[in-house]
């Protein structure tokens, strides 16, 4: 008896099966799908699109939420990028002010001869005493000496250096409203582009300068001879007849004049152009004794240094 051949058998019973399944897919394809048949096929389909919808939907939005957060990121390093450049800013403005104060204070300060010279800082003002006294960065240690002359960067007479610490000085303010320093002054008819010297001096035209008029905002000089004939505009200017302020220190000009009460001498009202709500930088001016030579003293802002010219 043959051996069955197991391999031929399963061989041909795979060809049956491919060939009635291919009949059956093709007789299928040609019927018509029932309604149960196509309800399901459209609910298949329905919820594939909406499924796949979904997952690109997610998708995206996943890459929307990364954009988002490196949007974040870049404008968080953009704004510090941005407050750096402001910060730099600011400082090289402030340091170019500066540098612009200074070198008016030195123009101002060559114009004075036989005087000692420094430059400080403005630290602190006291708002109930704003208009009267301010605080500087210059005090015993760095050669200052009470009644020195406190100048503007525009050359103007501002105070007057009243109390002196280690470290530190007290102004006391031209417009403080009891000033009474007694500084004499002289008058000088000074012709426009011009500078005031002795040959443009007013004859005669000397007083003191006694004080401010908080009414008026002017600052008052005293007992000038009333036969001096005085114009508006004429400068009037520190004499150094008292031996204590340095001569050719622009006070105010005069903007107006006014009998005295006993009809013998006159006043001067003068208007100061300095501006004293902004006064950060002061020129320190000392006059010397005769054969003296000038010296001079550069502090800048806050730092304390000190160099020699």
């Amino acid at each position: 008896m043959k051996s069955i051949n197991h391999l031929k058998i399963f061989g041909i019973v795979v060809a049956i099966f491919v060939v009635l399944f291919t009949i059956g897919f093709t007789m299928q394809g040609n019927r018509t799908s029932t309604l149960p048949e196509r309800v399901i096929r459209d609910s298949l389909t329905i919820v594939q699109d909406g499924y796949l919808s979904l997952t690109d939907t997610v998708r995206r939005l996943g890459g929307n939420v990364r954009d988002l957060f490196h949007t974040f990121e870049e404008n968080r390093i953009l704004r510090g990028q941005l407050f750096n450049y402001e910060s730099q800013n600011a400082r090289l403005s402030q340091l170019e002010e500066e540098n612009a104060a200074l070198r008016e204070l030195a123009d101002t300060g060559q114009t004075l001869l036989e005087t000692a010279q420094m430059t400080a800082t403005v630290i602190m003002r006291d708002p109930t005493t704003w208009h009267n006294f301010m605080l500087i960065n210059k005090g015993r240690s760095d050669g200052v000496v009470e009644d020195m002359s406190v100048l503007s960067r525009q050359g103007y007479l501002v105070g007057q250096v009243t109390e002196v610490y280690e470290r530190s000085s007290r102004i006391q303010l031209m417009n403080h409203q009891n000033q009474s320093s007694n500084v004499a002054a002289s008058v000088h008819r000074v012709p426009e582009n011009g500078h005031p010297s002795d040959q443009n001096r007013v004859s005669g035209a000397n007083g003191l300068f006694q004080g401010f008029d908080a009414s008026t905002g002017e600052l008052i000089m005293a007992l000038v001879p009333r036969d001096v004939e005085i114009e508006e505009g004429d400068w009037v200017m520190t004499n150094g007849l008292g031996g204590v302020t340095a001569s050719g220190i622009l006070i105010g000009y005069v903007e107006r004049t006014e009998l005295s009460a006993d009809g013998l001498t006159q006043t001067l009202y003068l208007r100061n152009e300095a501006d004293f709500n902004q006064l950060d930088f002061v020129l320190l001016v000392q006059r010397l004794a005769r054969g003296h030579q000038e010296v001079g003293v550069i502090a800048e802002s806050g730092d304390g240094e000190e160099a020699d010219d």
